[in-house]
C-alpha cells in the first residue's frame, strides 16, 4: 500500500518538478535569476505582516458565544468572569486536542469554577448537579460547536474521518519527498532554491498561525459555552429558557413547546408582589389606600396591621399586583422582630416600598431595617435585592404647620414649605443611603392626597422592568421545585412498575417450573 501511495506521489509531483527545473534553468540562462530572487523575497516578506494581521483579526472573523445573560444574579455574573478567565488563559496555554484526557480536565475545570460560585460551602461543589443536567451541558456544547465548525471551517462538512486518516498518512510521506525535491533544486539552481526557501518560511508561518488560531478558537468556544450552560443549569434558568434548534420540530418537541407556552402564560398572569415596610404610624395603611384610590386598609391612631395583609391591586401600568402591608416597628431595636415576621415575604417580593415619615428626624430604625434586609439577601446568593422606592409621608405636617397649598416646586423652592420638604427629601435619601430619585414626598391624608399619581406611581413604574425580572426568577425557582417533586414522583412510579413487572415475571417463571 505504501508503494502505491509513493508511486502516486511521484506521478503527481513529477510534472511540477520538471516545470520548476526548466523554469529555473531558463531564468538562469536569460540572466533574470537574481531579479526573480529579489522579487520572490520581497513578496514573501510582505506576507509576514499579513500573517500577523490575520492572527489579530481571527478573533473577529469567527463568532464567539454571547456574554452573560441579562437576568443572571451577581453570583452568575461572577461565575462568568471565572469562565472568561479560563478562556483568556488559552491564548497562551497549549492544550493537546488529540487525546481526551486534557479536554476532559479542561471541561471539569470549567464546571468546578462555576459550581464553586453557587455552592461555596460544599466539599465537592461540582457534584451539586443532577446527572441529566451534566449530560445536557455536554449535549448543548456539542450542538453549538458542531454548528460553529460547520459554518466557519471550510470543508468540515465534506471531509470524513477516513479522509482525515488518509491525509495524515500522506502527510508523513509527502514531506520526505518534498525535502528531497528541495535538496535537488538547491544543487541544480541555488538562486531559485534560496528564493523558494524564503517564500516557504512566510507560508509556513501563516499556516501555523492559522492552525493555531483555529485550535484556540475551538477550545475557547467550547469553554465559554460549557460555562454558559453550567451557569444556566446551576442557577435554574435553563428550565424555562428556550433553546433554539433547527426549524424542524419533532412531535415531542412540539409538546414541550406547548408546555413552555402554558408556563409563560401562567408567568404573565402571576401578579407582582409589592411589599410595604415602615415604622408604626408612618402611613403604611394610608399608602395602601392611596395606591388603590379607595379605602382598603384600616387607618387609626392605633396600628391595626398585626401580621401581613395582602391586597390585590389592578390599575393602569400594574396589570396585577399583590400589595403586602406589613406590621410596623416602633424603634430601631424592634426592626429584627419586624423583619423576622416578614422574612419569607421579603425574600419572595419583587418590589419594596418603604414608608418613612418626614416628621421623624432620626431615621435610625428605617436605616437599620434596610441594612438588615440587604444582609438577608446577601445570605441568599441566588436572589437579588428588589428595587426600592421610599414614600416620604406626612410632608403636610412640616413647617409652617397650617400652610398647605400644593403643588410645590422642589427643584427650585421659593417658599418655606417647599424648602422644608426639599430638606427632608435630601436628609431621608442621605440617611437611608438611597438615590434621591427614588424618594418621593407624598401627602396621604384623605381629601389632601398629593403627589401619589403624579410622582409615586411614576417612580414605581420606573422600577417595573427590574421588578418583573425578579418575578420571572421567583417563578422560575418555584417551578423548579415543583418540577423536582413531579419528576421524583414520576420516577418512583416508573420504578414501581418495573419492580412489579420483574416480580410478576419471577412469579410466572416459578409457576412454570
Amino acid at each position: 500500500m505504501k508503494a502505491q501511495w509513493l508511486l502516486l506521489a511521484i506521478f503527481t509531483t513529477l510534472p511540477y518538478v520538471v516545470l520548476g527545473a526548466a523554469g529555473a534553468w531558463w531564468l538562469y540562462e536569460s540572466g533574470w535569476a537574481l531579479w526573480w530572487v529579489a522579487w520572490a523575497a520581497l513578496v514573501s516578506l510582505a506576507g509576514w505582516p499579513l500573517a500577523a494581521w490575520l492572527k489579530k483579526r481571527s478573533a473577529t472573523l469567527v463568532p464567539t458565544p454571547a456574554g452573560p445573560a441579562g437576568d443572571w444574579s451577581p453570583v452568575g455574573t461572577a461565575a462568568w468572569a471565572d469562565v472568561e478567565a479560563i478562556a483568556r488563559r488559552l491564548h497562551t496555554e497549549e492544550i493537546a486536542i488529540d487525546r481526551p484526557e486534557p479536554l476532559l480536565q479542561l471541561a471539569r475545570e470549567v464546571v468546578e469554577a462555576v459550581a464553586r460560585r453557587f455552592y461555596p460551602r460544599a466539599k465537592n461543589p461540582a457534584f451539586e448537579i443532577p446527572v441529566p443536567h451534566l449530560l445536557q451541558i455536554a449535549e448543548l456544547v456539542a450542538h453549538d460547536l458542531r454548528e460553529a465548525v460547520s459554518e466557519n471551517i471550510p470543508g468540515s462538512h465534506i471531509l470524513t474521518i477516513n479522509d482525515l486518516v488518509r491525509l495524515k498518512r500522506m502527510a508523513v510521506l509527502v514531506p520526505n519527498l518534498y525535502r528531497l525535491y528541495r535538496v535537488v533544486m538547491l544543487i541544480v539552481n541555488p538562486a531559485s532554491a534560496i528564493a523558494r526557501e524564503i517564500s516557504l518560511m512566510g507560508q509556513e508561518k501563516m499556516l501555523n498561525a492559522s492552525a493555531h488560531e483555529t485550535k484556540r478558537w475551538a477550545l475557547q468556544f467550547a469553554v465559554r459555552r460549557a460555562g454558559f450552560y453550567a451557569i444556566e443549569l446551576y442557577s435554574g434558568h435553563l428550565v424555562l429558557r428556550g433553546i433554539e434548534f433547527a426549524p424542524y420540530v419533532t412531535g415531542r418537541s412540539r409538546r414541550a413547546i406547548d408546555r413552555d407556552k402554558e408556563r409563560t402564560t401562567a408567568l404573565d398572569e402571576e401578579p407582582l408582589r409589592v411589599l410595604i415596610l415602615g415604622q408604626v404610624k408612618a402611613g403604611k395603611s394610608s399608602l395602601v389606600n392611596a395606591l388603590f384610590g379607595e379605602t382598603r386598609a384600616a387607618v387609626d391612631v392605633v396600628p391595626l396591621t398585626k401580621g401581613i395583609e395582602p391586597y390585590l391591586l389592578e390599575r393602569d401600568g400594574f396589570r396585577r399586583a399583590i400589595i403586602l402591608d406589613t406590621a410596623g416597628y416602633a424603634e430601631a431595636a424592634r426592626t429584627a422582630d419586624a423583619l423576622e415576621q416578614a422574612r419569607d415575604e421579603v425574600l419572595q417580593c419583587d418590589l419594596v416600598i418603604l414608608a418613612s415619615s418626614a416628621q421623624t428626624a432620626a431615621r435610625e430604625a428605617d436605616r437599620r431595617l434596610l441594612d438588615e434586609v440587604r444582609r438577608l439577601f446577601q445570605q441568599q446568593p441566588d436572589r437579588e435585592f428588589p428595587p426600592l422606592v421610599v414614600a416620604l409621608t406626612h410632608i403636610d405636617q412640616l413647617r409652617p404647620f397650617r400652610e398647605w397649598n400644593p403643588p410645590y416646586n422642589l427643584a427650585d423652592p421659593r417658599d418655606t414649605k417647599s424648602a422644608n420638604i426639599r430638606e427632608a427629601l435630601e436628609a431621608t435619601a442621605g440617611d437611608l443611603a438611597v438615590d434621591i430619585e427614588r424618594v418621593v414626598p407624598v401627602c396621604l391624608l384623605e381629601g389632601k392626597l398629593y403627589n401619589v399619581d403624579e410622582a409615586l406611581i411614576s417612580a414605581i413604574l420606573d422600577q417595573l422592568d427590574s421588578a418583573r425580572r425578579l418575578k420571572y426568577l421567583r417563578c422560575l425557582r418555584e417551578y423548579k421545585d415543583e418540577e423536582y417533586w413531579r419528576r421524583l414522583r414520576q420516577q418512583a412510579a416508573n420504578a414501581g412498575r418495573i419492580l412489579l413487572s420483574a416480580g410478576l415475571e419471577v412469579l410466572r417463571s416459578s409457576v412454570r417450573k
